[in-house]
Protein backbone atom coordinates (compact mmCIF):
# COMPACT_ATOMS: atom_id res chain seq x y z
CA UNK A 1 0.00 0.00 0.00
CA UNK A 2 2.65 2.31 0.89
CA UNK A 3 4.51 1.79 -2.52
CA UNK A 4 1.00 2.53 -4.48
CA UNK A 5 0.33 5.94 -2.53
CA UNK A 6 4.05 6.33 -3.47
CA UNK A 7 3.24 5.89 -6.82
CA UNK A 8 0.30 7.57 -7.19
CA UNK A 9 1.70 10.82 -5.09
CA UNK A 10 5.06 10.90 -7.58
CA UNK A 11 2.84 10.81 -10.43
CA UNK A 12 0.69 13.80 -9.60
CA UNK A 13 3.26 15.79 -8.15
CA UNK A 14 5.72 15.45 -11.12
CA UNK A 15 2.57 16.26 -13.47
CA UNK A 16 1.84 19.41 -11.45
CA UNK A 17 4.94 20.37 -11.32
CA UNK A 18 5.54 20.11 -15.65
CA UNK A 19 2.16 21.65 -16.51
CA UNK A 20 2.90 24.41 -13.92
CA UNK A 21 6.66 24.96 -15.73
CA UNK A 22 4.88 25.08 -19.22
CA UNK A 23 2.37 27.82 -18.30
CA UNK A 24 5.15 29.89 -16.34
CA UNK A 25 7.90 29.93 -18.91
CA UNK A 26 6.02 31.36 -21.58
CA UNK A 27 4.06 34.15 -19.18
CA UNK A 28 5.25 37.52 -18.81
CA UNK A 29 3.59 38.02 -15.51
CA UNK A 30 5.11 36.27 -12.83
CA UNK A 31 8.75 35.98 -11.99
CA UNK A 32 10.80 33.02 -14.13
CA UNK A 33 14.00 32.05 -14.18
CA UNK A 34 15.98 29.27 -15.87
CA UNK A 35 17.25 28.09 -12.16
CA UNK A 36 13.86 28.06 -11.12
CA UNK A 37 12.93 25.98 -14.38
CA UNK A 38 15.44 23.55 -13.79
CA UNK A 39 14.22 23.00 -10.39
CA UNK A 40 10.37 22.23 -11.34
CA UNK A 41 11.98 20.07 -14.26
CA UNK A 42 14.53 17.83 -11.93
CA UNK A 43 12.39 17.51 -9.43
CA UNK A 44 9.40 16.61 -11.97
CA UNK A 45 12.00 13.93 -13.45
CA UNK A 46 12.65 12.61 -10.11
CA UNK A 47 8.96 12.01 -9.26
CA UNK A 48 8.58 10.30 -12.64
CA UNK A 49 11.78 8.15 -12.30
CA UNK A 50 10.25 7.05 -8.84
CA UNK A 51 7.12 6.34 -10.42
CA UNK A 52 9.22 4.02 -13.13
CA UNK A 53 11.03 2.09 -10.71
CA UNK A 54 7.87 1.11 -8.69
CA UNK A 55 6.47 -0.98 -11.69
CA UNK A 56 7.66 -4.38 -12.79
CA UNK A 57 9.77 -4.61 -15.98
CA UNK A 58 11.43 -7.64 -17.70
CA UNK A 59 15.07 -6.97 -17.92
CA UNK A 60 14.86 -6.25 -21.79
CA UNK A 61 12.20 -3.92 -21.14
CA UNK A 62 14.37 -1.96 -18.77
CA UNK A 63 16.72 -2.27 -21.11
CA UNK A 64 15.14 -0.92 -23.81
CA UNK A 65 13.27 1.73 -21.96
CA UNK A 66 17.04 2.88 -20.68
CA UNK A 67 18.49 3.40 -24.23
CA UNK A 68 15.79 5.49 -25.64
CA UNK A 69 16.23 7.65 -22.55
CA UNK A 70 19.69 8.16 -22.80
CA UNK A 71 19.25 8.67 -26.47
CA UNK A 72 17.10 11.20 -25.40
CA UNK A 73 19.29 13.08 -22.66
CA UNK A 74 21.88 12.91 -25.68
CA UNK A 75 19.90 14.85 -28.07
CA UNK A 76 18.13 17.50 -25.72
CA UNK A 77 21.71 17.92 -24.22
CA UNK A 78 22.79 18.15 -27.67
CA UNK A 79 20.24 20.32 -28.91
CA UNK A 80 19.74 22.96 -25.59
CA UNK A 81 16.28 21.31 -25.48
CA UNK A 82 14.65 19.35 -22.87
CA UNK A 83 11.22 18.54 -24.77
CA UNK A 84 12.22 15.00 -26.03
CA UNK A 85 13.32 14.20 -22.69
CA UNK A 86 10.52 15.38 -20.99
CA UNK A 87 8.19 13.48 -23.24
CA UNK A 88 10.15 10.67 -23.28
CA UNK A 89 10.48 10.30 -19.61
CA UNK A 90 6.45 10.90 -19.01
CA UNK A 91 5.62 8.48 -21.48
CA UNK A 92 7.56 5.22 -19.64
CA UNK A 93 6.29 6.78 -16.04
CA UNK A 94 2.30 6.70 -17.51
CA UNK A 95 3.13 2.63 -18.31
CA UNK A 96 -0.03 0.78 -16.39
CA UNK A 97 -1.47 4.57 -15.15
CA UNK A 98 -4.66 5.75 -16.25
CA UNK A 99 -4.63 8.17 -19.05
CA UNK A 100 -7.43 10.10 -18.19
CA UNK A 101 -6.69 10.62 -14.87
CA UNK A 102 -3.08 12.22 -15.53
CA UNK A 103 -4.70 14.41 -18.42
CA UNK A 104 -6.97 15.48 -15.96
CA UNK A 105 -4.60 16.90 -13.86
CA UNK A 106 -2.94 18.77 -16.34
CA UNK A 107 -6.35 20.15 -17.85
CA UNK A 108 -7.01 21.57 -14.11
CA UNK A 109 -3.49 23.01 -13.75
CA UNK A 110 -3.33 24.46 -16.56
CA UNK A 111 -6.76 25.86 -16.73
CA UNK A 112 -6.01 27.67 -13.25
CA UNK A 113 -2.71 29.79 -15.24
CA UNK A 114 -4.08 30.25 -18.36
CA UNK A 115 -7.20 31.72 -16.34
CA UNK A 116 -4.98 33.76 -13.90
CA UNK A 117 -3.42 35.27 -16.72
CA UNK A 118 -6.43 36.23 -18.71
CA UNK A 119 -7.80 37.92 -15.84
CA UNK A 120 -4.63 39.66 -14.54
CA UNK A 121 -3.88 40.88 -18.22
CA UNK A 122 -7.51 42.31 -18.33
CA UNK A 123 -7.39 44.02 -15.41
CA UNK A 124 -4.04 45.40 -16.06
CA UNK A 125 -5.52 46.73 -18.84
CA UNK A 126 -8.77 48.09 -18.04
CA UNK A 127 -6.84 50.35 -14.89
CA UNK A 128 -3.72 50.73 -15.37
CA UNK A 129 -2.91 50.48 -19.37
CA UNK A 130 -3.21 48.71 -22.53
CA UNK A 131 0.21 49.33 -23.60
CA UNK A 132 1.82 46.37 -22.19
CA UNK A 133 -0.30 43.57 -23.54
CA UNK A 134 -2.06 45.01 -26.33
CA UNK A 135 0.58 45.10 -28.97
CA UNK A 136 0.91 46.00 -32.64
CA UNK A 137 2.26 43.32 -34.49
CA UNK A 138 2.25 42.21 -38.05
CA UNK A 139 -0.02 44.71 -39.62
CA UNK A 140 -2.45 43.65 -36.70
CA UNK A 141 -3.26 44.76 -33.18
CA UNK A 142 -2.89 41.40 -30.64
CA UNK A 143 -4.01 41.16 -27.29
CA UNK A 144 -0.85 38.75 -25.55
CA UNK A 145 -2.88 37.92 -22.13
CA UNK A 146 0.39 38.43 -20.31
CA UNK A 147 1.85 35.38 -22.54
CA UNK A 148 5.34 36.38 -24.38
CA UNK A 149 3.21 36.47 -27.89
CA UNK A 150 -0.25 36.17 -28.39
CA UNK A 151 0.53 33.07 -30.80
CA UNK A 152 2.01 31.75 -27.64
CA UNK A 153 -1.32 32.30 -26.14
CA UNK A 154 -3.84 30.97 -28.64
CA UNK A 155 -1.49 27.79 -29.11
CA UNK A 156 -1.78 27.33 -25.31
CA UNK A 157 -5.13 27.86 -25.52
CA UNK A 158 -6.21 25.52 -28.45
CA UNK A 159 -4.19 22.63 -26.79
CA UNK A 160 -5.74 22.68 -23.90
CA UNK A 161 -9.28 23.24 -25.64
CA UNK A 162 -8.49 20.05 -27.11
CA UNK A 163 -7.69 18.60 -23.95
CA UNK A 164 -11.43 19.44 -22.65
CA UNK A 165 -12.92 17.97 -25.90
CA UNK A 166 -11.01 14.68 -24.99
CA UNK A 167 -12.05 14.56 -21.61
CA UNK A 168 -15.99 15.51 -22.65
CA UNK A 169 -15.53 13.01 -25.94
CA UNK A 170 -17.70 10.49 -25.00
CA UNK A 171 -20.43 12.08 -22.71
CA UNK A 172 -20.61 15.57 -23.47
CA UNK A 173 -19.10 15.91 -26.99
CA UNK A 174 -21.72 18.13 -28.58
CA UNK A 175 -21.59 20.83 -25.83
CA UNK A 176 -18.17 20.66 -25.29
CA UNK A 177 -17.48 21.72 -29.41
CA UNK A 178 -19.92 23.95 -28.78
CA UNK A 179 -18.25 25.82 -25.74
CA UNK A 180 -14.57 25.51 -27.22
CA UNK A 181 -15.41 26.86 -30.41
CA UNK A 182 -17.66 29.88 -28.23
CA UNK A 183 -14.02 30.53 -27.10
CA UNK A 184 -11.73 29.74 -29.83
CA UNK A 185 -13.64 32.39 -31.52
CA UNK A 186 -13.22 34.96 -28.96
CA UNK A 187 -9.79 34.22 -28.49
CA UNK A 188 -9.32 34.42 -32.24
CA UNK A 189 -10.95 38.13 -32.30
CA UNK A 190 -8.10 39.05 -29.47
CA UNK A 191 -5.65 37.19 -30.56
CA UNK A 192 -5.54 37.33 -34.88
CA UNK A 193 -3.95 33.77 -34.78
CA UNK A 194 -4.97 32.43 -37.81
CA UNK A 195 -2.99 29.00 -37.29
CA UNK A 196 -4.71 28.17 -34.07
CA UNK A 197 -8.26 28.78 -35.66
CA UNK A 198 -7.57 26.95 -38.81
CA UNK A 199 -6.27 23.94 -36.87
CA UNK A 200 -9.60 24.28 -34.62
CA UNK A 201 -11.64 23.66 -37.65
CA UNK A 202 -9.43 20.97 -39.07
CA UNK A 203 -10.35 19.21 -35.38
CA UNK A 204 -14.03 20.02 -35.38
CA UNK A 205 -13.97 18.54 -39.40
CA UNK A 206 -12.22 15.47 -38.04
CA UNK A 207 -14.51 14.54 -35.53
CA UNK A 208 -17.82 15.26 -37.34
CA UNK A 209 -17.10 13.19 -40.16
CA UNK A 210 -15.18 10.21 -37.49
CA UNK A 211 -18.15 8.04 -38.20
CA UNK A 212 -17.81 7.54 -41.66
CA UNK A 213 -15.58 5.11 -43.86
CA UNK A 214 -14.10 7.98 -45.30
CA UNK A 215 -13.58 9.74 -41.86
CA UNK A 216 -11.64 6.82 -40.48
CA UNK A 217 -9.65 5.86 -43.70
CA UNK A 218 -8.38 9.67 -43.36
CA UNK A 219 -6.98 9.83 -39.75
CA UNK A 220 -5.69 6.27 -39.88
CA UNK A 221 -3.43 7.33 -42.90
CA UNK A 222 -2.48 10.68 -41.23
CA UNK A 223 -1.49 8.81 -38.18
CA UNK A 224 0.62 5.76 -40.42
CA UNK A 225 2.24 8.42 -43.10
CA UNK A 226 1.96 11.79 -42.21
CA UNK A 227 5.31 12.23 -40.11
CA UNK A 228 7.51 10.39 -42.75
CA UNK A 229 5.34 12.57 -45.17
CA UNK A 230 5.59 15.72 -43.77
CA UNK A 231 9.13 15.40 -43.18
CA UNK A 232 10.46 14.28 -46.26
CA UNK A 233 8.10 16.78 -48.03
CA UNK A 234 9.39 20.02 -45.68
CA UNK A 235 12.89 18.97 -46.00
CA UNK A 236 12.72 18.94 -50.19
CA UNK A 237 10.99 22.26 -49.41
CA UNK A 238 14.35 23.84 -48.02
CA UNK A 239 16.14 22.91 -50.20
CA UNK A 240 14.36 24.28 -52.79
CA UNK A 241 13.66 27.39 -50.89
CA UNK A 242 17.61 27.83 -50.70
CA UNK A 243 17.46 26.68 -54.63
CA UNK A 244 14.80 29.71 -55.61
CA UNK A 245 12.57 26.99 -56.21
CA UNK A 246 9.09 28.69 -56.94
CA UNK A 247 7.57 25.77 -55.36
CA UNK A 248 9.00 26.25 -52.29
CA UNK A 249 8.52 30.48 -52.06
CA UNK A 250 4.72 29.98 -52.17
CA UNK A 251 4.44 27.33 -49.75
CA UNK A 252 6.69 29.94 -47.26
CA UNK A 253 3.94 32.20 -48.36
CA UNK A 254 1.22 30.31 -47.00
CA UNK A 255 2.88 28.94 -44.07
CA UNK A 256 4.27 32.49 -43.51
CA UNK A 257 7.64 32.48 -43.24
CA UNK A 258 8.25 28.80 -42.17
CA UNK A 259 10.34 27.55 -45.03
CA UNK A 260 12.23 30.69 -45.10
CA UNK A 261 13.26 30.26 -41.73
CA UNK A 262 13.91 26.39 -41.80
CA UNK A 263 16.30 27.00 -45.21
CA UNK A 264 17.89 29.98 -42.96
CA UNK A 265 19.08 26.66 -40.78
CA UNK A 266 19.73 24.29 -43.06
CA UNK A 267 22.33 26.16 -45.04
CA UNK A 268 24.36 26.59 -42.22
CA UNK A 269 23.96 23.85 -39.87
CA UNK A 270 22.11 20.84 -42.51
CA UNK A 271 20.49 18.19 -41.16
CA UNK A 272 22.07 16.20 -37.87
CA UNK A 273 21.07 12.31 -37.17
CA UNK A 274 21.10 12.93 -32.79
CA UNK A 275 21.28 16.52 -32.90
CA UNK A 276 22.97 19.46 -32.81
CA UNK A 277 22.83 23.29 -31.10
CA UNK A 278 21.55 25.88 -33.69
CA UNK A 279 23.43 29.15 -32.44
CA UNK A 280 22.10 31.84 -33.85
CA UNK A 281 18.41 31.16 -32.68
CA UNK A 282 17.50 34.58 -31.07
CA UNK A 283 20.81 36.50 -32.33
CA UNK A 284 21.16 36.73 -35.80
CA UNK A 285 22.28 39.60 -38.24
CA UNK A 286 20.00 41.29 -40.81
CA UNK A 287 20.77 40.99 -44.52
CA UNK A 288 19.00 41.71 -47.36
CA UNK A 289 18.68 38.28 -49.14
CA UNK A 290 16.67 36.62 -45.88
CA UNK A 291 15.85 39.90 -44.21
CA UNK A 292 15.10 38.29 -41.00
CA UNK A 293 15.78 40.46 -37.77
CA UNK A 294 15.14 37.25 -35.37
CA UNK A 295 15.39 33.42 -35.87
CA UNK A 296 13.25 30.39 -34.33
CA UNK A 297 12.05 27.37 -35.59
CA UNK A 298 8.58 27.35 -36.05
CA UNK A 299 8.16 24.31 -37.49
CA UNK A 300 8.20 20.78 -36.07
CA UNK A 301 9.66 18.89 -39.25
CA UNK A 302 12.55 21.50 -39.70
CA UNK A 303 13.24 21.69 -36.15
CA UNK A 304 13.71 17.52 -35.63
CA UNK A 305 15.93 17.37 -38.56
CA UNK A 306 18.26 20.23 -38.15
CA UNK A 307 18.13 20.67 -34.55
CA UNK A 308 16.63 17.77 -32.42
CA UNK A 309 17.87 14.87 -34.70
CA UNK A 310 16.29 12.79 -37.53
CA UNK A 311 16.61 9.68 -35.32
CA UNK A 312 13.37 11.29 -33.75
CA UNK A 313 11.46 11.72 -36.73
CA UNK A 314 11.91 7.71 -37.63
CA UNK A 315 10.99 7.02 -33.66
CA UNK A 316 8.15 9.14 -33.83
CA UNK A 317 7.13 8.33 -37.22
CA UNK A 318 7.35 4.21 -36.10
CA UNK A 319 5.52 4.68 -32.77
CA UNK A 320 2.41 6.71 -34.99
CA UNK A 321 2.45 3.87 -37.40
CA UNK A 322 2.40 1.06 -35.00
CA UNK A 323 -0.91 3.41 -32.75
CA UNK A 324 -2.57 3.33 -36.46
CA UNK A 325 -3.07 -0.22 -36.70
CA UNK A 326 -4.07 -0.69 -32.91
CA UNK A 327 -5.74 2.31 -31.76
CA UNK A 328 -9.42 3.60 -31.91
CA UNK A 329 -10.63 6.71 -34.16
CA UNK A 330 -10.76 8.98 -31.40
CA UNK A 331 -7.08 8.42 -30.14
CA UNK A 332 -6.19 8.86 -34.01
CA UNK A 333 -8.08 12.26 -34.58
CA UNK A 334 -6.11 13.84 -31.58
CA UNK A 335 -2.94 12.00 -32.39
CA UNK A 336 -3.20 13.61 -36.41
CA UNK A 337 -3.94 16.99 -35.02
CA UNK A 338 -0.84 16.85 -33.62
CA UNK A 339 0.81 15.92 -36.74
CA UNK A 340 -0.98 18.84 -38.59
CA UNK A 341 0.13 21.36 -35.79
CA UNK A 342 3.68 20.06 -36.03
CA UNK A 343 3.56 22.53 -39.27
CA UNK A 344 3.73 25.75 -37.34
CA UNK A 345 4.44 24.76 -33.81
CA UNK A 346 8.00 23.36 -32.13
CA UNK A 347 6.39 23.75 -28.53
CA UNK A 348 4.34 20.40 -29.10
CA UNK A 349 7.34 18.39 -29.02
CA UNK A 350 6.32 18.76 -25.03
CA UNK A 351 3.70 16.69 -24.38
CA UNK A 352 2.07 18.94 -21.37
CA UNK A 353 2.50 21.71 -23.88
CA UNK A 354 0.32 19.79 -26.94
CA UNK A 355 -1.02 16.55 -25.18
CA UNK A 356 -1.61 13.99 -28.09
CA UNK A 357 2.18 12.46 -28.19
CA UNK A 358 1.14 11.25 -24.62
CA UNK A 359 -1.27 8.73 -26.25
CA UNK A 360 2.04 7.27 -27.66
CA UNK A 361 1.91 5.41 -24.10
CA UNK A 362 -1.00 2.78 -25.36
CA UNK A 363 1.42 1.03 -27.33
CA UNK A 364 3.64 0.38 -24.53
CA UNK A 365 1.89 -2.18 -22.63
CA UNK A 366 -0.39 0.12 -20.90
CA UNK A 367 -2.67 -2.18 -18.95
CA UNK A 368 -5.33 0.86 -17.70
CA UNK A 369 -7.50 1.27 -20.09
CA UNK A 370 -9.95 5.14 -19.57
CA UNK A 371 -13.13 3.37 -20.87
CA UNK A 372 -12.54 0.54 -18.09
CA UNK A 373 -13.66 3.94 -16.04
CA UNK A 374 -17.29 5.52 -15.76
CA UNK A 375 -16.90 8.56 -18.17
CA UNK A 376 -20.03 10.43 -16.29
CA UNK A 377 -18.56 9.68 -12.79
CA UNK A 378 -14.98 11.09 -13.85
CA UNK A 379 -16.22 14.01 -15.17
CA UNK A 380 -18.83 14.78 -12.37
CA UNK A 381 -16.05 14.47 -10.00
CA UNK A 382 -13.64 16.63 -11.82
Amino acid sequence: MKTGKLTVSCMTLGTILMATKVMLSYGKILPYSNGFDTILVGIALVCFVTRILTQKYSGKTLTIYFAISVLALYSCIQAKNNSILITVVTLFALRNYDINKFLKTIFKVESFWCGFHVVYSLLYSIFVSWDKYLLYLDGRYRFSFGFTHANTFSALLFCNLMLYIWLNYESNLSKALLKTTIVECIAFAFTNSRTSMATYIILVFLILIRNTSAGRKLTKLLCEFGIPAFSICFISLLKGYIKGNPLSYLVDAVLTSRVKLGAYAYKDYGMTFVGQYVKYLNNISWDQKWQLNSFTFDNIYSFLAISVGVVWIVVLSLAYYKCAKKLDTKSLIFMGIWIIYGLSETTILNGYFCFPVFLLVKILGNSVDARQYDDNEHLLNY
